[in-house]
């Protein structure tokens, strides 16, 4: 409690370090930092400070603590798909390990076979940009964002099949 008083139940925890040595992964810091404290993300700055972790350090910190959504195996695997695209391999990696980890230890399987996602089916790169929009005749400005965005959550959807022509 005098060296981090922000500590919770280290239960957590262990569920995490039973989760990485299962997934065959190096121990992580932050991750599993972001286990042991209880705290929302706006603190997690002045925390990070006091611990003088980096930059880096601190806005992955900052994301682990996030309870937004997290991959899961319960849900459909378009809807995870779109989570690795949104979040990039590796912030997509942590939230499974951290799903795992908060789930228990009852069935690994479909854990595991989730954290292989990014490697066994990775999203592609999203085929347009400001350019194509503005090629259409449309003036530039925050209506071709708008458009990009639009026409991105389309293509997210239909889970990333619509190539640069539809």
């Amino acid at each position: 409690p005098h060296v981090l008083p922000e500590a919770g139940s280290r239960d957590l925890l262990a569920s995490l370090i039973h989760v990485e040595a299962k997934a065959g992964l190096e121990p992580d810091p932050v991750r599993r930092l972001s286990v042991l404290v209880t705290m929302d993300p706006t603190r997690a700055r002045s925390f990070a400070d006091r611990l003088r972790l980096s930059k880096a350090e601190t806005q992955r910190l900052e994301f682990l603590l996030d309870p937004s959504a997290r991959p899961s195996p319960d849900l459909p695997e378009t809807e995870n798909r779109a989570m690795l695209y949104r979040l990039g391999a590796e912030k997509f990696v942590d939230s499974v390990l951290l799903g795992w980890a908060i789930a228990g230890h009852v069935n690994d399987e479909p854990w595991q076979a989730l954290l292989k996602l990014p490697g066994r089916s990775p999203v592609p790169d999203f085929p347009l940009n400001g350019d194509d929009v503005l090629a259409l005749g449309i003036g530039s400005g925050q209506l071709v964002g708008a458009l990009l965005a639009d026409v991105e959550r389309w293509w997210i959807d239909r889970d990333f099949k619509p190539d640069r022509a539809a």
